[in-house]
Parts: structure tokens; sequence; C-alpha cells
């Protein structure tokens, strides 16, 4: 089960968007400060709009959305074939920043 929902996240959700360096007013970002390496799943729009990658520590991930108004959510998993994650609700333009990494809804954002 694990490996079929990591397959699917690796196969439909990477291919929607592109990876920014640098946040811009319609972007949704995350930077991981949390230590170690995580899998990050970005979505603006209610999911037309999707990026699912691995992210080291101390790097940043975005998301290009469409406009300024849009708002979407963050999800970190421990990996590509964890169920369990901590999600974030956002809006474009901000930039939100994983501090510690604990399931089940737990982790400390700044």
């Amino acid at each position: 089960m694990r490996a079929l929902l990591g397959l699917f996240l690796l196969l439909n959700l990477s291919g929607f968007a592109y990876a920014l360096q640098e946040p811009s007013k319609t972007s949704l970002c995350v930077n991981n400060q949390s230590g170690v390496s995580l899998f990050f799943v970005l979505e603006l729009g209610g999911g037309p709009l999707r990026v699912a990658r691995p992210l080291e520590n101390d790097t940043r991930l975005c998301l290009e959305g469409q406009n300024i108004i849009q708002s979407g959510t963050i999800a970190v998993f421990e990996d590509q074939f964890a169920i369990e994650s901590c999600t974030r609700l956002a809006q474009a333009g901000q930039s939100l920043t994983l501090l510690r990494y604990v399931s089940f809804d737990n982790c400390t954002w700044q």
C-alpha cells in the first residue's frame, strides 16, 4: 500500500508545476529548516497546480501560481511512501518555514 501511494505521488503530482528558487507574489514556498530531508507536496488552487519533491535541509521549494488570491496547502511527509503528514494552509505569496517535523500534524512552522 505504501509503495503504491509513493508511486502515485511521484507520477501524478510532480509534473504539473515546477520548482522556483525565489518566491513571488503568486507563488507558494516552503523552506526546510528541520535538520533532515523530507518529502513535500505543495498545492495551489485546490489541486490543478502541484509539485511533489524530496527537499534537503536548508533548501526552498516554490510552486508558481496564476494569481495572488489563490490559496493552497503545504504537506510534509517523512518520505514519499509515508501516509501521515503535517499539512498547513497557506495563501499565494507566502513562504513558510518548517522548523521541526513530527507526524500527525504536530510540526513546528514559522
